[in-house]
């Protein structure tokens, strides 16, 4: 498709006060000031920045379609009604403020690719100097506006700050986690922007299809209409006016792989594969702002959408699709009654229940599996069972006891019911540490031949196991502390979680986390 021919000098003519209508222009960016947006614009030919000598704004009303990401960045647009102001400066140089109060998006950003054209920079005299041969811009000039246009984007998506003298410059967190994990500032400005406190599985696979590092996922000819036919078969409902939207492709494409269904062509299995290569880090750097942010309830929601991701099956809710025990091989839907009948149980049993109920007995399974599946799968059943650990743990809290001067390493009772006599007493307002420690080498290792990859084949790259510890209020849905570590049996270090104890006094459970990452 042609991109949509911009309005020629239309913006000379909005500069020279003219009430323009239906004027096509191209918005290359836009920067929030207060209330509204302030937008960089261009004809093709003349183009007005935000450090100039006029100002566009995008009227209040039309601040949806930049929450909504629907005004992208490159973006060709209509404008079908604006205000222009003149705004005297008391002696200096006239300027003029342009309010553009209704416009349509004719072509997104992202379908554009680019500035259209070659345009300069409008100035009072620039339509009389365009005619005229023009020596090019020092190269410094060209630099410096890169320059700036980059720390204005920096410092809108809250990835650095710039001190009051213009000068200084400091990294922000979100900043810092951008540069981590290799993320576009547009990618942590959507997490700052669409996280909460309270994220559910579903917002956040929302938000992992819409970053930008998707942007660029292929959408070729006839593909919105097999999308069309994809969504049909996915339990979960997309927008089906962007089926032709790489965002809602790759929304579509994690629902296939939880729900492990046939794709329509190799193209398809091709940019899964790019989807779920990116998908890990960005999950990663999710969690990071979810914990610095202090949100329990987001942050183990993050952890499980990454293992449904590894694994490639759904893992929320009671609907007997989304259980953790069909992550094992050659197990579906129809082995539901027998994995009941293995643990008696009349509830769709997790993979932690079906460990128990198996006891590491080959025979459990056989007994009720048998007449399902060959001898050489069932063993593959088993083995997958059996390389999952179930890892035994020693936790100690080291800090100030009461009424003393003393600093103590007490042991951590992990039991679901406590007694009066195993909660430790703290100290408010006080710094205290959890220790995590592997007390043995599960037996299951031995089997593992030393293996240090998690069992994940469902993921296109082999997946090392790791961990991640989380320490948090469930009674509050805090988060305390976040700490990720490799293999644990490898690392034969203790792990550490540093939290401080409210000021309030009173009883706080804080239980502990686990998630292999």
């Amino acid at each position: 498709m042609q991109k949509p021919q911009l309005t020629a000098n239309a913006v000379k003519d909005l500069m020279e006060g003219k009430q323009l209508t239906a004027v096509i222009l191209q918005v290359l960016s836009t920067n929030k000031v207060g209330k509204r947006y302030r937008a960089f614009i261009s004809d093709g030919t003349y183009s007005i920045p935000w450090l100039s000598n006029a100002n566009v704004q995008l009227a209040t009303q039309l601040n949806g379609l930049l929450t909504s990401r629907q005004l992208e960045d490159y973006s060709i647009v209509r404008v079908n009604y604006s205000i222009v102001n003149p705004v005297n400066n008391y002696g200096e140089e006239e300027t003029r403020l342009v309010i553009l109060e209704d416009l349509e998006i004719l072509k997104r950003g992202s379908e554009v690719g680019g500035i259209v054209g070659d345009p300069v920079q409008w100035t009072p005299g620039a339509s009389q100097a365009a005619s005229k041969p023009q020596a090019p811009a020092p190269p410094i000039d060209a630099l410096s506006g890169i320059v700036e246009k980059a720390l204005l984007d920096l410092e809108t998506t809250s990835c650095i700050s710039i001190g009051e003298d213009n000068q200084t410059i400091n990294t922000a967190v979100l900043g810092r986690i951008a540069s981590d994990y290799y993320l576009s500032h547009l990618t942590v400005e959507l997490f700052k922007d669409k996280l909460s406190s309270n994220s559910s599985w579903q917002d956040l696979l929302k938000i992992l299809s819409d970053v930008h590092e998707y942007a660029e996922l292929p959408v070729r000819d006839n593909e919105d209409e097999q999308n069309a036919e994809l969504a049909k078969l996915c339990p979960y409902k997309v927008n089906q006016h962007t089926l032709d939207s790489p965002h809602t492709k790759a929304h579509l494409l994690f629902q296939a792989h939880f729900s492990r269904l046939s794709l329509p062509s190799s193209f398809y299995h091709t940019d899964t594969k790019f989807v779920l290569d990116q998908a890990i880090r960005i999950l990663q750097a999710m969690l990071d702002v979810a914990a610095d942010r202090g949100w329990l309830e987001t942050a183990l929601n993050i952890q499980q959408l990454v293992q449904m991701v590894i694994q490639g099956r759904w893992l929320f809710s009671n609907d007997p699709l989304h259980t953790s025990v069909l992550i094992l091989p050659h197990l579906d839907l129809p082995h539901i009654p027998a994995l009941k009948r293995i643990c008696n149980t009349n509830h769709t049993p997790s993979l932690l229940e079906l460990i128990f109920s198996v006891g590491g007995k080959m025979e459990k399974l056989s007994k009720e599996l048998s007449d399902d599946l060959e001898p050489t799968k069932m063993e593959e059943v088993f083995d997958a069972l059996v390389s999952l650990l179930l890892v035994p743990l020693e936790v100690t809290l080291d800090g100030l006891v009461p009424d003393t001067s003393c600093i103590s390493n007490r042991p951590v009772e992990l039991n679901s019911r406590l007694l009066d006599s195993d909660w430790l007493q703290v100290v408010c307002n006080q710094e205290y540490t959890v220790n995590i420690k592997v007390s043995q080498i599960p037996t299951t290792f031995k089997r593992r031949n030393d293996r240090r990859y998690a069992f994940a084949p469902k993921f296109p790259e082999p997946k090392e196991e790791g961990w991640c510890f989380v320490l948090g209020s469930v009674e509050q849905k805090e988060l305390w502390a976040l700490k990720r570590s490799g293999p644990l049996w490898w690392a034969k270090s203790t792990q550490q979680l540093s939290f401080a104890v409210p000021s309030n006094p009173g009883r706080f459970r804080f239980p502990s986390f686990n998630q292999i990452v």
